[in-house]
C-alpha cells in the first residue's frame, strides 16, 4: 500500500498506541525518511508520521527508553533502539507498518551479518597469518609469569587460543547485530 510522510505533507495525526514493530533505526530512516522534528522529546527520541493513501495514519516512536527520558547513562541510543511504538486511531495501521518493514528489516539483518562475516573472516586470517601479532597475543596472555613464558611455546599457545577465539567469533555471529547496526547497512 502506498503512503506518504512527515517528509511529504504537513499530517494530521492523534490517537493512542496500537501496537509495535521490532525495526532498526537505519531501517525506519530508510523506509520513512528523516525523522520529524515535531513529537515529544521528553518520552521520545524519533518519530515519523505515516498517512496511507485511504487517509488512515499513524505515528513510529520510541516510548520513554531512549536518552531523551532516561538520560545518557541509562538511555539507548537511537541506532541501539528496536521496539518501536505504533500509534494511532486504527489498529490496521499495525499490521501495514509490520508488513513494510519486515521486507526492509531482514534484509538490513542479512547485510550487515554478511558484512561481519566479512570482518571476522578477515581477522581470523590476519591472527593465524602473523607471527608477531601471534607472539605478542602470547605474552599478553601470559603476563607477567616469565615461568609460563619460558615453558609454553608462545605460537602454539597462541593458535590454540585463537582457535578458541574464532569459535567464540563464530558465536558472536549469531547473536545480536545492534552494536554493528549504529553505521547502517
Amino acid at each position: 500500500m502506498k503512503f506518504v510522510t512527515h517528509n511529504d505533507k504537513k499530517i494530521n495525526i492523534g490517537g493512542h498506541l496500537q501496537g509495535y514493530v521490532d525495526a532498526n533505526y537505519n531501517v525506519l530512516v530508510k523506509l520513512f525518511g528523516e525523522k520529524s522534528d515535531y513529537f515529544d522529546d521528553y518520552k521520545s527520541d524519533a518519530e515519523w508520521i505515516v498517512e496511507f493513501e485511504d487517509g488512515k495514519s499513524c505515528t513510529i516512536y520510541n516510548y520513554k527508553d531512549g536518552k531523551n527520558y532516561c538520560g545518557d547513562e541509562d538511555g539507548l541510543e537511537v541506532w541501539e533502539i528496536r521496539d518501536w511504538h505504533i500509534g494511532g486511531k486504527d489498529k490496521v495501521v499495525v499490521d501495514r507498518i509490520q508488513q513494510i518493514v519486515k521486507a526492509e528489516q531482514e534484509k538490513f539483518d542479512k547485510e550487515i551479518k554478511e558484512k561481519r562475516k566479512e570482518v571476522l573472516v578477515d581477522l581470523k586470517a590476519r591472527l593465524k597469518n602473523n607471527s608477531t601479532i601471534a607472539t605478542d597475543f602470547a605474552k599478553m596472555l601470559c603476563g607477567d609469569d616469565v615461568e609460563l613464558m619460558q615453558t609454553l611455546d608462545f605460537y602454539t599457545l597462541t593458535l590454540e587460543k585463537i582457535d578458541k577465539i574464532t569459535k567464540e567469533i563464530d558465536v558472536i555471529e549469531n547473536s545480536t547485530i545492534e552494536s554493528f547496526a549504529k553505521g547502517g547497512a
